[in-house]
């Protein structure tokens, strides 16, 4: 108990001088957490190669936004590895919503997704935006980059609109990353995809990784 006291009280106190200092210059406190490395596809270029099993557990999470929540409650993002397959995903999320976050941004390869029930209940546990990875809409390309059926990923996108239709709040953003095979034309048809149903979209590069080899 001593221990867990300390450990606490430690993390407080740096939470509590991080926040003083930051706070002239910051916008309210963003909490990011990868909270597995683990993954359900196999992205040709992904730095997380080792897909291994999360060594956090829920208790640890959770104390971690008690913690926070008590000196300032922060805006959520949650990534991985792939965030929604960690066993206790859903209950860090109402965890998350009863300790008064009400900003949670889920980034994901989306293959979960194209389960609608589990996509509606997670944005009804607290979700209030995603990032969903996609980089080119042609099959062959989209199959060799992300690692499984573009069939599947077109499951997704027709949720994704649907949720965006029936939860009009919910930010959903397409996010895609340059490398070799993708062309402009291909980052220019994902856009069109974003802008025809309302969603956000980016692009990112990432130098000293995998994407550089492709």
């Amino acid at each position: 108990m001593w221990i867990k006291d300390r450990r606490i009280d430690t993390m407080r106190y740096w939470l509590q001088r991080s926040y003083e200092d930051c706070q002239p210059y910051l916008s309210p406190v963003r909490l990011d957490i990868s909270i597995t490395t683990d993954c359900n596809t196999r992205c040709a270029y992904c730095w997380q190669q080792e897909k291994s099993g999360s060594l956090l557990t829920f208790k640890i999470v959770a104390e971690l936004l008690d913690t926070t929540c008590s000196l300032n409650v922060p805006k959520l993002n949650l990534t991985g590895g792939e965030p929604t397959i960690w066993p206790d995903f859903e209950e860090l999320l109402a965890h998350a919503k009863g300790a008064g976050i009400n900003s949670i941004l889920l980034c994901t390869n989306g293959y979960r997704l194209r389960d609608l029930e589990f996509a509606e209940r997670i944005v009804n546990l607290g979700v209030t935006a995603i990032n969903v990875s996609v980089d080119t809409l042609d099959a062959d390309k989209f199959e060799m980059l992300r690692g499984y059926k573009f069939s599947e990923f077109q499951k997704v996108i027709s949720n994704c609109v649907f949720l965006k239709k029936r939860y009009p709040k919910l930010c959903i953003t397409l996010a895609s990353v340059m490398s070799k095979p993708v062309t402009p034309e291909d980052l220019f048809a994902v856009k069109k995809l974003s802008q025809a149903n309302n969603f956000g979209y980016f692009i990112q590069t990432f130098d000293r990784t995998g994407y550089y080899k492709i």
